[in-house]
């Protein structure tokens, strides 16, 4: 009876455990949405500092995951003779697994890689060297973009050199960027830049302009029925192109499967 109250017991306490587990790693998952942006913004700015002229890679979160599974099992032997309980015993076993999971868009639009390269340089050298970086960064984050790309934010240099105070670090090639808490205005806003550059599209045409047309008939002086229709208007100015947002998760685009288990 002893043996079988425990196990009721044990039984009973991991009843609510998945589901608590569930919360904490929903949540824990969802904060790395900005360390993997801010990780990838970092060491874009390593790749610059060590190189220019370098293509630069930046991926968008498109969807995620989170699983946890939980497997638990009890046993009871008992032994006994004719009299009196000889032996008793209890076993009980189990495992848990907690996936996480985030599935990523890299850019590969020409344009796009164009663009966050200029603004990689801008930032890190106050100059890029594609002679078309001002129609570009303006066709993706406006006339005011200088605004979302400051300047003397972080640090670079060895790895020896990053402060025990830095928040953000990355590096590439023995390059090493970091933030402390101060800069965390440039970097959210560099951040920020480029995601709009590879979540927007610069080029996509608008609706052509129509109207409303409406027809009445008449009948015995007064409406009789009211046709109201949409067609193409031809006399309306021609839409100038403007950036506007779409959906950035492209099945169809090499995926890169990030994934973790416990």
């Amino acid at each position: 009876m002893r043996a079988c109250t425990v196990v009721l017991l044990v039984a009973v306490a991991c009843t609510g455990c998945t589901h608590r587990q569930l919360d904490r790693s929903t949540v824990r998952q969802a904060g790395t949405v900005t360390d993997i942006q801010y990780r990838q913004v970092l060491t874009g700015l390593a790749m610059t500092h060590r190189n220019p002229d370098v293509l630069p890679q930046f991926a968008v979160v498109g969807s995620g995951g989170t699983s946890v599974n939980d497997q638990r099992t009890a046993g009871l032997e008992l032994e006994w003779n004719p009299y009196t309980l000889v032996r008793e015993q209890l076993g009980i076993e189990g495992t848990r697994e907690v996936e996480e999971q985030w599935t990523l868009a890299p850019v590969v639009n020409p344009d796009k890689l164009r663009a966050i390269r200029c603004a990689f340089q801008l930032v890190a050298h106050g100059a890029s060297g594609d002679p078309d970086y001002n129609r570009l960064l303006k066709s993706f984050l406006g006339d005011d973009y200088p605004a979302w790309l400051p300047r003397g934010w972080y640090g670079v240099g060895t790895r020896k050199d990053v402060p025990k105070g830095a928040c953000h670090v990355a590096h590439y090639k023995g390059t090493w960027v970091w933030v402390t808490p101060d800069g965390i205005d440039g970097l959210t806003r560099l951040t920020i830049a480029v995601l709009n550059i590879a979540t927007l599209d610069a080029n996509a045409p608008q609706e052509p302009p129509t109207k409303t047309v409406y027809k009445y008939t008449y009948k015995d002086g007064r409406i009789d029925t009211l046709e109201v229709t949409t067609r193409p208007d031809p006399d309306a100015p021609k839409p100038t192109t403007g950036p506007i947002r779409k959906d950035f998760y492209n099945p169809l685009q090499t995926q890169i499967q990030l994934g973790r288990r416990q």
